[in-house]
């Protein structure tokens, strides 16, 4: 029988309410309440991957935390980019046991780069890659709020790329 008073329980348990604030972010309509759960959602995940001892993944999620956060004030800027790029680097270094460690670094090094400098299919291609390595890296720790936000993302952004190509064709036949 499960105790569902048990740490492991207790860190999953963690792990689904940040995959609810997570996709609940894709549900609002402002950009500021959209960042503000995806907020909440790094600091659940950052208290989750420490639960299950996966460092790399708390230390990127607060990282991430206030990306998004600084993106609210600072969206399309080069020098705040590279600043988040210079704090993944430095938590590379600070954290780097095993290979696994450099997948949610990779992940948010380029969901920085889409954020800040790309827009419609691009920006969707390159986070899609992205949550691949986040899915790898919570698959590796057996996060399940983990693998259920990544697939919920990659299935959307897929569908997201989808709509936009058809459209794009669409368009593109009308102006034959």
């Amino acid at each position: 029988m499960v105790n569902i008073f048990s740490y492991d329980v207790i860190a999953q348990a963690i792990g689904i309410v940040a995959t609810a604030f997570i996709v609940g972010s894709f549900l609002n309509k402002r950009d500021n309440h959209l960042k503000g759960y995806i907020m909440i959602g790094n600091l659940l995940f950052a208290l989750h991957f420490f639960m299950i001892d996966a460092f790399a993944g708390m230390l990127i999620n607060i990282i991430n935390f206030f990306r998004v956060g600084s993106s609210i004030k600072f969206h399309k800027s080069t020098k705040v980019m590279l600043f988040f790029w210079g704090a993944y680097i430095i938590a590379a270094i600070v954290i780097y046991e095993k290979p696994i460690d450099l997948f949610p670094v990779f992940a948010s090094m380029l969901s920085t780069f889409s954020m800040f400098k790309l827009s419609g299919i691009k920006l969707r291609v390159l986070a899609m890659l992205g949550s691949s390595s986040w899915l790898i890296y919570a698959t590796f720790y057996q996060s399940i709020g983990g693998m259920i936000t990544e697939t919920f993302v990659m299935v959307l952004n897929s569908s997201t790329i989808y709509r936009m190509l058809k459209d794009k064709k669409k368009s593109n036949e009308q102006n034959i």
